[in-house]
């Protein structure tokens, strides 16, 4: 103390001030202990701040556990089941190919009516549902072509399925350019209601939207719009966000108050893993779910 004393009377000398040596380390005494409790107080916050960062780790690991287990065990059997669409990649491998179940579930009606959303210029899917003798509906915001008749019995819209309607601008890589892009989002009871739908059933929905499926489903379960589809076929992504308790709560309200029944979960083989939000690991995060309406309860 006297040390800093010595310091302080020197400093003021040089600058010409009158020094109390009382008063100098009375001074250095308080500034001494406030700066101990500045410290302490910024490692308390500090340290508190890294404890509800682990909280939340410890949480997010917890729902992202609780949200896998519950995608790897459907809760349904499917006694006799439909492979439909899909490409051989390789490896005997296939993407794109849905799944619908024959027995117990519901089938496919004569004059099915399909609604498939994510086309992404592969077409196998909604070919084999027009062979089955279904009228398909097909949508896709992404793709570089206007409303058309593509076939027969298929019909594209230049459309994307979302939570709200809304006119939004995406920003497309060509190449060494980018280019800004204008999609449509609709929901889906806006879409039925154009296409005159509104009364119909909808015997396969189909998504691969790249992650928008998780606002448009909420928007379907709060709106009642999946009354009168009587399958779901949907590619799931679990890479955008750590919101994983969210995720699982809407999957399980398809069953608890949509009425349908989980009885297919397959992972993406071709996806490669990736990078768990919010935590330090890697895991397969794409996974082909799909559901049928007990349409004998309702």
């Amino acid at each position: 103390m006297s040390s800093c004393v010595e310091k302080a009377r020197k400093r003021c000398t040089f600058l010409s001030i009158p020094v109390n040596g009382k008063k100098v380390a009375s001074f250095v005494a308080t500034f001494v202990l406030t700066s101990g409790l500045f410290y302490s107080i910024l490692f308390f916050i500090q340290e508190h701040k890294m404890q509800r960062l682990q909280q939340r780790g410890n949480e997010i690991e917890d729902n992202y556990k609780l949200l896998k287990t519950y995608i790897r065990h459907p809760s349904t059997l499917c006694e006799s089941a439909l492979s439909v669409g899909g490409v051989p990649l390789q490896e005997d491998k296939i993407d794109g190919d849905k799944v619908i179940c024959l027995t117990p579930g519901p089938g496919l009606r004569p004059n099915c009516t399909v609604y498939s959303f994510g086309i992404n210029d592969e077409w196998s899917f909604e070919k084999d549902m027009e062979r089955f003798g279904c009228r398909v509906f097909a949508f896709d915001p992404s793709m570089n072509v206007k409303d058309h008749q593509y076939s027969q019995n298929i019909w594209f819209y230049k459309l994307g399925i979302a939570g709200e309607n809304t006119d939004r601008f995406y920003i497309e890589e060509k190449s060494a350019w980018k280019m800004r892009t204008l999609w449509k989002m609709r929901t889906l009871k806006t879409i039925m209601k154009r296409l005159r739908h509104e009364n119909q059933v909808i015997d396969v929905l189909k998504m691969d939207v790249e992650g928008a499926e998780w606002d448009a489903i909420e928007e379907m379960l709060e709106y009642d719009a999946l009354q009168r589809v009587y399958h779901l076929c949907i590619e799931i992504h679990l890479h955008f966000d750590v919101d994983f308790d969210r995720k699982l709560a809407l999957l399980q309200r398809l069953e608890n108050e949509a009425g349908f029944k989980f009885f297919s979960s397959r992972p993406n083989l071709i996806a490669k893993p990736k990078k768990v939000p919010g935590l330090n690991e890697t895991d397969q995060l794409f996974y082909e779910l799909a559901w049928f309406k007990d349409i004998k309860s309702h």
